[in-house]
């Protein structure tokens, strides 16, 4: 037979693991409750989006011999 020491001592640790449980349990619910991230007005969120394309800018030529030789290297020939 179990001495009567024995059987409380285990009945005591146990009640302990399930109190340990249970307030865990607690805690995970309190968790739930608060928002996981927190918002800062402070943060300019514009700088993350895609800036659109810079319109290309049209060349300008200082003279037509510039401009027809840009257009044969341009040309498929």
């Amino acid at each position: 037979p179990v001495p009567v020491a024995r059987v409380e001592k285990a009945m005591q640790e146990r009640a302990n693991r399930q109190m340990k449980r249970g307030q865990a349990i607690i805690q995970d619910a309190k968790d739930s409750l608060r928002p996981a991230i927190e918002h800062k007005s402070g943060i300019d969120v514009s700088l993350l989006s895609v800036r659109p394309p810079e319109p290309e800018c049209k060349k300008v030529y200082l003279s037509e011999a510039e401009y027809l030789h840009d257009l044969k290297k341009a040309s498929n020939h």
